[in-house]
């Protein structure tokens, strides 16, 4: 899955009700969220900027079930 979000002016995006830190982008830059699922209960979020990987998250599938692409 992909989606996309603009940090904000502290270098954070939002997801899911929760934010997130993403170092080495520049506030209000928009950057393309890829989805993998890992496993039954976890995904990776990889957060891609300029045709590069800058950030990885992995969090618990459960915490994005509110999530509606």
């Amino acid at each position: 899955m992909h989606d996309s979000r603009t940090l904000n002016g502290y270098r954070k995006i939002s997801l899911a009700g929760q934010e997130y830190e993403i170092p080495k982008v520049d506030p209000r830059e928009t950057v393309e969220l890829h989805l993998y699922l890992i496993d039954a209960s976890l995904v990776e979020i990889r957060i891609w900027f300029n045709h590069k990987m800058v950030h990885t998250l992995t969090l618990p599938l459960a915490k994005l079930r509110t999530v509606h692409f």
